[in-house]
C-alpha cells in the first residue's frame, strides 16, 4: 500500500507551522507594545513584511497579523499624543513612515475585503478605520478602491451585523477626516447602501448608519471655518439622506437610540444645508418642534435645536421660534438636570444668534432697526417673539438663581444679560423676578469664578441700560452688611465680601457719574468711629475694586 508519509509528504491537516507564524506575530506585537524606542525601525523594516502577510492563507495567522498591525497603529498614535507640535508629525518621524505604508496597506486590505471570511473583512475595516484616525486622513489616493467592497458588505444578505457596523464606522471616520472631493467618486456606489442600512432590522446597524449619514452631510457641506458651496451632486446626496432620515422619524415603533441618531442627523442636515434645501428645512423644523414636545425625544430635540441655532447659515427659525422658546422655558422647571442644562444653553444660543427676533420696537432706536433691515432678508421680519414670552422665560430662570447647581447658574445670568441687551422692555420683570434671588446668592461663599463674572456682566448691563437702578442696587448690595438676620462676618467666609465689592465696582463703572460719590461713601464708612472689622474690610476691598476698573 502506498504511504505518502514515507516520501516525506504531509497533508495540510498535519502542517503545524501556522502555529509558529501565529506565535511570531504575537511576539512582534509584544515588542511593538513594549519597545517604543524601536518604533521607527519597526516601521522601516518589519511593518512592510507584516503588511505583505495580510494575505496569509491560514485565517488564524491572518487575523493575528491584523491585530499586530493594529497594535502598531495604536503605538504610533500614543507616541504622537506625547509630543506637541504639528498634528501630523512626531519627533521620531513615525508618521511619515506610516504614510509611506498606506498604498501597500490599501492594496492588501482591498484583497482582504473580497475574502469570503467575515472575520477577515471585519478586521480589514478595523485597520482602515484606525489608520484613518491615526493619520487624520491619508487615504485620499486610495479611496476609489473601497467603493465596491463597502457597497457589497452593506447590501449583501450574508453580511452579519458586526461586519456592517464596522464598515459603517470606517465610513464615518473616512468622511470625518477627508474632504468631499476625495470620496466623491464612490458616492453613487455607496450612498444607496448607507441609506438602506438606516432601516436595518438590527437597531445598532441602523444607528451607526445614521451616524455615518451625519458625518457624510458635514463633509459634503462644511460650515467651519467658513461656509462652502456644495456641488449639485452633493445637494442631491444630502436630499437623499434627508428623505431617509425623515421617514425614520415618522415611524412610531423605532428604537430610542435610532430616534436619537435620526434627530442628530436631521440637525446636521438643517444646520449644514438649510439654504440649499429650503423646502425640506421648513418641514424638518416642524418635525423637530414635534420631537421637542415629545417627552421621549425632547432632550435630544433640544440639543439638536441648539446645534441648528448655532449654525452660521442663520437658519430661519421664525416659524417655530415662539413655540420653541415657550417649550424651552417650561423645561427649566423639570427635575431632569440634563434637560434643564440643555434648555438653558439652547435659550442662550437662540437669544444671541437671533437678537432681531426679540426686539421691542418702541424701545429700539430707528438707526438700529434700519441697520437690521439692511442685514436681514425680508422673511426674517415680522416674526418677533412677543415680550410676554421673554417675561415668562425670566420667571422660569429665576428658579435657577441659587448655588445648588454652579454649572447652570452662570448660564442663567448670561441669559438674563442677553435678554436685557436685545429687549430693554424686560427690565421691569427682571427687577421684580430676578433681583431678589440675586441679593440672596450674593452672600453665598460658592459664588465665584464663572458664576461671579456672569453676575457682574448682568449687573453692569442692567445699570448701563437704566442708570436710575444704581441707587437701589447699591443699597441692596450693602444690605447684608447691616442685616439683623445673619449679617456678614469675616469669621465665616470672605468670599461674599469680594462678591459685593466687585458688584459695587461694576455698577459704578456702568454709571460713571456715581463713582466719586460712592468712593466717598466707602471712605466715610472706613473712617467711622464705631466701624466694625467687616465694614472696614468691605470698604477697603470696594475702593480697591473701583480703582482696579477705573
Amino acid at each position: 500500500m502506498f504511504c505518502r508519509q514515507s516520501d516525506g509528504e504531509f497533508s495540510d491537516e498535519d502542517d503545524q507551522s501556522w502555529k509558529v507564524r501565529r506565535a511570531a506575530s504575537r511576539t512582534l506585537a509584544a515588542i511593538i507594545f513594549t519597545r517604543g524606542e524601536l518604533l521607527s525601525d519597526l516601521l522601516k523594516t518589519t511593518a512592510p513584511i507584516l503588511v505583505s502577510r495580510f494575505t496569509e492563507r491560514e485565517e488564524n495567522v491572518r487575523l493575528e497579523n491584523f491585530n499586530t498591525f493594529i497594535t502598531l497603529l495604536k503605538r504610533v498614535e500614543s507616541v504622537h499624543k506625547t509630543h506637541s507640535g504639528d498634528a501630523m508629525e512626531t519627533s521620531d518621524g513615525s508618521f511619515p513612515l506610516l504614510k509611506e505604508l498606506v498604498p501597500k496597506v490599501a492594496k492588501s486590505i482591498t484583497k482582504a475585503l473580497k475574502d469570503k471570511s467575515q472575520k477577515t473583512k471585519l478586521m480589514g475595516f478595523t485597520i482602515l478605520k484606525d489608520l484613518v484616525i491615526v493619520l487624520g486622513g491619508g487615504l485620499e489616493n486610495n479611496i476609489s478602491t473601497f467603493g465596491q467592497p463597502v457597497a457589497t458588505t452593506l447590501s449583501h444578505m450574508s453580511s452579519n451585523s458586526p461586519l456592517k457596523i464596522e464598515c459603517l464606522s470606517f465610513l464615518a471616520s473616512l468622511f470625518r477626516y477627508h474632504q468631499a472631493p476625495a470620496f466623491a467618486s464612490i458616492l453613487k456606489t455607496i450612498v444607496p447602501s448607507i441609506v438602506k442600512a438606516t432601516t436595518d432590522k438590527y437597531y445598532k446597524v441602523a444607528s451607526e448608519a445614521l451616524h455615518t449619514c451625519s458625518e457624510l452631510v458635514q463633509a459634503l457641506r462644511p460650515i467651519a471655518p467658513q461656509v462652502s458651496t456644495p456641488t449639485p451632486d452633493f445637494v442631491v446626496v444630502i436630499s437623499q439622506v434627508y428623505t431617509a432620515d425623515v421617514a425614520i422619524l415618522g415611524l412610531n415603533e423605532v428604537d430610542q437610540e435610532v430616534k436619537e441618531k435620526a434627530l442628530y442627523c436631521l440637525g446636521h442636515i438643517i444646520g449644514h444645508a438649510a439654504d440649499v434645501l429650503p423646502a425640506e428645512t421648513g418641514k424638518g423644523l416642524t418635525l423637530l418642534l414635534e420631537k421637542i414636545s415629545n417627552e421621549v425625544t425632547r432632550l435630544v430635540g433640544v440639543k439638536t435645536l441648539n446645534f441648528v441655532a448655532r449654525s452660521p447659515l442663520q437658519v430661519n427659525l421664525g416659524a417655530i421660534l415662539g413655540n420653541a422658546v415657550t417649550e424651552l422655558s417650561t423645561f427649566l422647571r423639570k427635575t431632569n438636570r440634563s434637560l434643564k442644562l440643555s434648555s438653558i444653553i439652547c435659550l442662550n444660543t437662540i437669544v444671541s444668534s437671533y437678537p432681531f427676533l426679540f426686539l421691542l420696537h418702541p424701545l429700539v432706536d430707528s438707526l438700529t432697526l434700519n441697520h437690521l433691515s439692511l442685514l436681514l432678508p425680508p422673511d426674517r421680519r415680522g416674526k418677533e417673539v412677543p415680550e410676554k414670552q421673554l417675561a415668562a422665560v425670566v420667571v422660569e430662570v429665576k428658579a435657577q438663581i441659587n448655588d445648588s447647581d454652579l454649572q447652570i447658574l452662570p448660564l442663567a445670568f448670561n441669559l438674563l444679560t442677553q435678554i436685557l441687551q436685545v429687549n430693554k422692555g424686560t427690565l421691569s420683570v427682571i427687577k421684580t423676578e430676578a433681583f431678589p434671588p440675586i441679593f440672596v446668592i450674593i452672600k453665598s461663599p460658592l459664588l465665584q469664578g464663572t458664576s461671579l463674572r456672569s453676575l457682574l456682566d448682568f449687573l453692569g448691563t442692567a445699570v448701563a441700560i437704566d442708570g436710575a437702578l444704581f441707587a437701589s442696587l447699591l443699597t441692596s448690595l450693602l444690605e447684608p452688611l447691616t442685616s439683623a438676620d445673619q449679617p456678614l462676618s469675616l469669621s465665616s467666609s470672605k468670599q461674599p465680601f469680594a462678591s459685593i465689592a466687585q458688584s459695587v465696582a461694576v455698577i459704578c463703572h456702568a454709571s460713571p457719574a456715581n463713582i466719586s460719590a460712592t468712593a466717598q461713601k466707602f471712605i466715610a464708612l472706613i473712617k467711622k468711629a464705631n466701624a466694625t472689622d467687616s465694614e472696614k474690610y468691605l470698604g477697603l476691598l470696594t475702593l480697591g475694586e473701583i480703582g482696579k476698573l477705573k
